[in-house]
């Protein structure tokens, strides 16, 4: 992660509440591979495309793409959202 939106620390608190999936009865064995999956579904989707927006910022700055990239770095619903919206064909964040 590139400094240039201050996002490490955040993409890092994603993470761990990323490992809220973990929670539950449902949890064993067998099903932690389908989990870490899911997990890997969000997470590196999101962390990608902060990258991307990240650099693309980098040296040229752009007012209506540091907007459009400020209300996608501080829009995340949370894990299972991302998910349910994926899993519904939809955008996993929407601005």
């Amino acid at each position: 992660m590139t400094p240039h939106q201050g996002q490490g620390g955040n993409q890092a608190i994603e993470d761990a509440e990323g490992f809220f999936l973990f929670k539950g009865q449902h949890i064993n064995r067998a099903s932690v591979s389908s989990i870490l999956q899911d997990f890997d579904r969000v997470r590196r989707q999101r962390a990608s495309t902060i990258q991307m927006h990240t650099r693309d910022q980098h040296g040229r700055k752009d007012p209506s793409k540091m907007w459009k990239y400020t209300q996608y770095n501080f829009t995340y619903p949370g894990v299972r959202e991302c998910l349910d919206r994926l899993n519904a064909g939809e955008e996993m964040i929407a601005v």
